[in-house]
């Protein structure tokens, strides 16, 4: 079998070199050096940076998960030395699945993170959150943020822009008061948060809203949780002037950015390397950037260049079209940037908008057709579904333009289609 203690030490070097890899470590945080095990008397060990705990407590919660479950595996001198008798007689996959035990399923591994996160920061019961994150007030919903902390209450006073006095005790955040909750969030607004702290009382946590403040006022010390939409929220920290985001809901589902370094705008965006000149590229990536970060309602965008000298001809056509049938308005042609949507309702309008590859508006409000050929998605909406079926009735001039559709959801959330989005269409189809 060998000795013993080195093939051990081997074992332990195999699953750090493992788990660096699933996490991507280098590529996110370049600590591929920081992070390493070794044996000690038979024993576990993980020795993580502090520094780094520091910088990403997101980085803290998800290596704790790891070695928690695997000192299960790997807790005594026994249980490592049956694994080690055992190397060779394992095929690989089943070696790392031992080894990793449940942290191998993600949904398991998720909800152990979700735990320790909500238990770290002593944050109210999820189903509390995921009730407020529904609610609307007077049949509108209103982007809010929620401050919770649990110290330097009397330095909080003189930095409230308003200040809750009430004569019938404490105003609390609970599942009973969601219609005050709402009231107060709604009187927050976008651009403060409603204040939170957090004590213990008779064995449980109480959390009393104490009134507005500025976001971001109260850095150290402090977790917020942004509700961006209906049923969406995440949960973050002020560390050194960043944002450390510590935990994603969205319609019923936790995500760990963390974990996705290459978060989901950016992955569809790549959607476009290799498909428009690199110049067209950076230029149409940059404005549905923009329009994630500040149309607040979500919008449309379809970009449409000729592959020719006259690269505007096709879209022209189009937006001459769908005026002439009074689905869109014909406009001046502008820059659509974030002062633009800002000062006007461009994107807050129904229907799409239509551009260049330059990213100069041509036509607002256009309610686009197409054959519906493709199946749709029930589930997202009037929106998605319109401009994907529209994508399908442009992939019969792909050969002479190129053209980009962006669907940008309430929540920032982006969806792009482009011809290889339509492989599946036949001839006949287009």
């Amino acid at each position: 079998m060998g000795n013993t203690e080195t093939d051990s030490q081997k074992v332990l070097e195999d699953i750090s070199e493992r788990i660096k890899k699933i996490f991507d470590m280098k590529q996110s945080l370049d600590i591929s050096d920081k992070i390493s095990c070794k044996v000690e008397k038979h024993v576990l060990c993980w020795e993580v940076a502090k520094e780094y705990q520091k910088k990403a407590d997101s980085l803290s919660f998800i290596l704790e998960v790891i070695c928690d479950e695997l000192q299960k595996s790997l807790k005594d001198d026994l249980v490592l030395s049956l694994l080690v008798d055992n190397l060779n007689r394992r095929c690989d996959a089943n070696r790392v699945n031992y080894l990793l035990g449940n942290f191998s399923k993600k949904d398991w591994f998720i909800e152990e993170y979700r735990k320790k996160v909500m238990k770290k920061y002593k944050l109210p019961e999820t189903e509390l959150l995921i009730h407020v994150s529904a609610m609307e007030y007077e049949k509108r919903f209103n982007k809010s943020t929620l401050c919770f902390f649990t110290k330097g209450l009397d330095k909080c006073d003189n930095k409230m822009l308003v200040k809750f006095i009430s004569d019938d005790g404490p105003l609390l955040f609970a599942t009973d008061n969601l219609r005050t909750i709402k009231k107060y969030m709604e009187l927050a607004g976008k651009n403060n948060s409603l204040l939170i702290s957090v004590c213990k009382k008779d064995g449980k946590y109480e959390y009393k809203m104490l009134g507005i403040v500025k976001n971001n006022r109260l850095k150290e010390g402090s977790v917020y949780i942004d509700i961006k939409s209906k049923l969406s929220w995440v949960v973050y920290r002020n560390v050194s002037k960043q944002q450390d985001v510590l935990l994603d809901y969205r319609e019923g589902v936790f995500h760990i950015p963390f974990l996705e370094p290459k978060n989901e705008v950016s992955a569809q965006l790549s959607k476009l390397d290799g498909y428009l000149e690199p110049k067209d590229a950076a230029t149409v990536k940059a404005v549905i950037e923009c329009a994630s970060q500040f149309a607040s309602h979500g919008t449309g965008l379809v970009f449409i260049g000729d592959k020719g000298k006259n690269k505007n001809k096709h879209l022209l056509l189009e937006v001459d079209r769908l005026t002439n049938l009074k689905r869109a308005r014909k406009i001046q042609p502008r820059q659509l940037d974030k002062k633009l949507i800002e000062s006007s309702g461009v994107t807050a309008i129904d229907g799409a908008i239509l551009l260049n590859l330059e990213g100069e508006c041509y036509g607002v409000g256009a309610i686009v057709d197409g054959k519906a050929i493709l199946e749709g998605d029930p589930g997202r909406g009037a929106r998605f579904n319109s401009l994907y079926t529209y994508g399908s009735s442009l992939v019969k001039d792909a050969g002479k333009i190129y053209f980009v559709v962006a669907v940008i959801s309430e929540d920032g959330m982006v969806d792009i289609f482009i011809p290889d989005t339509y492989t599946n269409v036949t001839s006949s189809d287009k």
